[in-house]
């Protein structure tokens, strides 16, 4: 019986784990839209945290204060230097090697690094003694260099320097000569105001003497300040070459903070990203709430708007189709024919968990191998690998496959039964002479037959209206005389159809073919949509025949509002071909 608590509590978590997945769903497609998503920041920056940011940025600004205060020291031992002897600097360098070496065999491991560069511990004092490697390298270096251009520097700067006196003297006094001449020739003029004016006069002559004196002491004093410029330039560039180291070991430390400003952007950007990630995800989520549950609502409501329709509208149009009857003329059974019995009442189960089959000499057994449970050493056993070779796909299909096959074994008997399924049961139909019965071959496990005349099976196909509504085109006809041997879960019962009775679809086995046979509305909608019961029911009527169907047609399977997945479409395709 089912339970509704159980059942609605199923539903409302089905439901909730559906919702929230399509809301997952829709966040990730709005993420991956996105040029940064969050699988990106884990590669480029292993999502750090806004703590391994500050403690990286606080250990650079150690660093560089560090740094800043060692160039400082580096760069005024350097100008020290340079205006020392050559024995103080081949003490410096000594020095430095020494130092060098010790601070080398404090480097941490390429590990050890990149475990500091992870989590910032250690990362400050790795730096400091990197800093201090390579400004000590480049004072090495400097030092070398000035040790070797001792000479030539201070040679050059001191020439340079000499030079530069002398053209600034020359110059100095060439513009004092310009000068005074130019003076000369403004009292001659304010002594002489008319004979200046007057050509030919002693005076005019003497003004143009002064005049060209001025003008050649104008062409040394420009030549000589030419030659002043000059000599500064080379002085300056001479200082600046005394001068270049400083700025060298400057660069050197520079580069020691590069690489570092580079990995805390890195970082600093990947955390900013993140957050703005985890931001868009949260909007994002806050948008398609309500798409995602539209969604939801469509995906649950679709399956029952579609059973809704099956039922309103298919099954109400297949009701109303003529009934059909697949063979008028066929000899009709009973109840008490289909038990193997007489004087039972027109309804009774025919099935128990095992049944004795006793054959005569003109008879044979065919089971399937796991339903035989026992039989006589008597007879003469053999494989049959198909039901039937004309119907080879529905043998197949079936499992009628590999059957035992048991001949000569007059008044022997042969139990038959499940071997692996606690709750069938096996039924025994008889099919007198003349009669035919239409079958589901699922439920087949075995046949008893005349060796001389076996029973024969054949199709018919229906191509009307309510074949198409039922997707049931072709049923398979057994015709007797002979014995069916067929499983039922929990049991298979027989009916007469007499005036009409109906039973659930799933249920059915077979039915007599003379009867008139239409499919039925299940009689409650919400039976159909929680998967109890089938959209129809069979309906038989007319007669006299039976109908046989098994006591439980739904152990074993899943169904619910959205039906049986794909092996609900497997049990379709197969049911359009009778099997």
């Amino acid at each position: 019986m089912m339970n509704p608590v159980r059942v609605a509590t199923g539903w409302l978590a089905g439901r909730l784990l559906v919702f929230l997945a399509i809301l997952a769903a829709l966040v990730a497609m709005d993420a991956y839209r996105e040029e940064s998503t969050l699988l990106g920041l884990m590669l480029k920056g292993l999502v750090p945290d806004k703590e391994l940011v500050q403690r990286l940025e606080y250990g650079r600004a150690q660093t560089e204060d560090f740094a800043r205060d060692a160039e400082i020291l580096v760069n005024r031992r350097l100008r020290d230097a340079q205006s020392s002897g050559p024995a103080t600097i081949d003490a410096l360098i000594e020095t430095l090697q020494a130092d060098i070496t010790v601070k080398e065999g404090k480097r941490l491991s390429s590990m050890r690094k990149a475990i500091a560069l992870m989590t910032g511990t250690g990362l400050e004092e790795e730096l400091k003694n990197e800093v201090d490697i390579q400004l000590s390298k480049a004072e090495l270096e400097a030092l070398n260099r000035i040790k070797g251009e001792f000479e030539a520097l201070r040679t050059e700067v001191r020439d340079a320097a000499a030079d530069f006196e002398d053209k600034r003297v020359k110059t100095l006094r060439t513009s004092a000569a310009y000068l005074n001449k130019k003076e000369e020739i403004l009292r001659f003029e304010r002594g002489h105001p008319f004979g200046t004016r007057v050509p030919g006069t002693s005076a005019n002559v003497r003004l143009a003497e002064l005049t060209q004196q001025r003008n050649r002491l104008a062409r040394e004093y420009n030549s000589a300040g030419a030659q002043f410029y000059a000599a500064r330039v080379r002085l300056t560039q001479a200082r600046a070459r005394s001068h270049a180291d400083p700025e060298q070991v400057r660069l050197a430390s520079n580069a020691i903070m590069g690489p570092l400003d580079e990995l805390i952007a890195t970082k600093k950007a990947a955390v900013e990203a993140t957050e703005r990630t985890a931001e868009k995800a949260l909007q994002s989520i806050q948008h398609v709430f309500l798409k995602a549950f539209g969604i939801l609502v469509a995906v649950t409501l679709l399956p029952v708007g579609i059973k809704a329709f099956w039922y309103c509208f298919v099954a109400r149009l297949a009701e109303r189709q003529q009934p059909i009857r697949l063979r008028p003329g066929a000899v009709g059974m009973s109840a008490a024919g289909a038990s193997g019995g007489s004087g039972i009442a027109p309804t009774k189960k025919i099935s128990a968990v095992s049944q004795e089959i006793v054959l005569n000499g003109r008879e044979e057994l065919l089971v399937h191998p796991e339903y035989l449970q026992s039989s006589a050493d008597g007879g003469r056993k053999g494989t049959q690998w198909l039901l039937s070779w004309k119907f080879w796909l529905t043998s197949i299909a079936a499992q009628m496959v590999a059957l035992d096959r048991i001949r000569d074994a007059d008044g022997e008997t042969f139990v038959i039964s499940s071997k692996n399924d606690a709750f069938a049961e096996v039924g025994v139909i008889d099919l007198p002479e003349g009669s035919a019965f239409v079958l589901q071959p699922r439920n087949l496990v075995g046949v008893v037959q005349s060796i001389d005349r076996p029973i024969r099976i054949s199709r018919k196909w229906s191509w009307s209206l309510m074949a198409f509504i039922t997707l049931q085109f072709r049923y398979l006809i057994f015709d007797g005389p002979g014995k069916l041997l067929v499983q039922g879960c929990r049991g298979v019962r027989t009916e007469q159809a007499g005036s009409g009775r109906s039973i659930d679809q799933a249920a059915t086995i077979g039915f007599s073919a003379n009867l008139d046979y239409s499919p039925r509305r299940s009689e409650t909608f919400g039976a159909y949509l929680l998967g109890t019961r089938s959209l129809f029911n069979d309906r038989f009527s007319g007669g006299p025949g039976v109908y046989v169907y098994e006591e439980m047609p739904y152990f074993g399977r899943r169904s619910g509002l959205t039906g049986r997945g794909f092996e609900g479409l497997t049990d379709g395709v197969l049911k359009v071909f009778g099997i």
